[in-house]
C-alpha cells in the first residue's frame, strides 16, 4: 500500500549536461538512500549533501551524520541560520522571533531554519540549469508533499530517487 507520485504537467526536466545534485539531507534513513543512490549514479564529484541544522537535533542524529560520511565517502555539509548577533539559531530563537509556538499546523521552524535558508544557498550558488534538488521522499509520502516540494524548489530540476519507476 503507498502513493504514486504522479508526474506534475508543470515538472521541470533534468538539465542537460552534468548538473550538481543538491542531497537536502535531513539526517534520516530515506535522505541516506536518496544519497547513496545519487553517488552510485552519477559519481561523488556530481553530488553534495547539504544538511539544515536546526541545533535542536537529537545528539544521535549527529552520530548518525557521521557515520553517512564514512559510509558513503562524503563530507554532508552543515548549513545553520544565523541571527543578527552572528549566533546560530534554534527552533527557540525561531519562535520567538515569529511569537508562534511551532506545531504541526505551523512549521515555521522548519521553514526558516531548513527550507528557506537552504533555498537561499542554492539561488546563491547554483543557476537553475547548474543543479538538482534531490529529495528523499518515498512513496508512502503524501503527493501533496511531493507536488508540494516541486512547485517551491522552482526554477530547480527536483528528483525523487526512491520513487524511481513511480513517478
Amino acid at each position: 500500500m503507498g502513493v504514486k507520485a504522479l508526474p506534475d504537467p508543470d515538472d521541470i526536466q533534468i538539465p542537460a549536461g552534468e548538473p550538481t545534485y543538491i542531497v537536502m539531507y535531513s539526517g534520516g534513513l530515506s535522505s541516506y538512500e536518496a544519497a547513496r543512490r545519487c553517488i552510485e549514479q552519477f559519481g561523488h564529484d556530481r553530488v553534495e549533501l547539504w544538511f539544515a541544522d536546526t541545533n535542536t537535533e537529537d545528539p544521535d542524529l549527529y552520530r548518525f551524520n557521521d557515520d553517512v560520511e564514512r559510509l558513503l565517502g562524503t563530507k554532508i555539509r552543515r548549513i545553520a541560520q544565523v541571527g543578527d548577533d552572528g549566533e546560530e539559531l534554534d527552533i527557540w530563537d525561531e519562535m520567538e522571533r515569529w511569537n508562534v509556538i511551532a506545531n504541526s499546523m505551523i512549521d515555521q521552524c522548519s521553514s526558516g531554519l531548513k527550507r528557506r535558508p537552504l533555498r537561499q544557498l542554492l539561488r546563491s550558488e547554483f543557476d537553475p540549469d547548474e543543479a538538482v534538488v534531490v529529495i528523499g521522499f518515498d512513496n508512502i509520502e503524501d503527493c501533496n508533499r511531493i507536488r508540494n516540494a516541486r512547485h517551491h524548489q522552482r526554477p530547480y530540476s527536483t528528483y525523487f530517487p526512491l520513487l524511481e519507476g513511480e513517478t
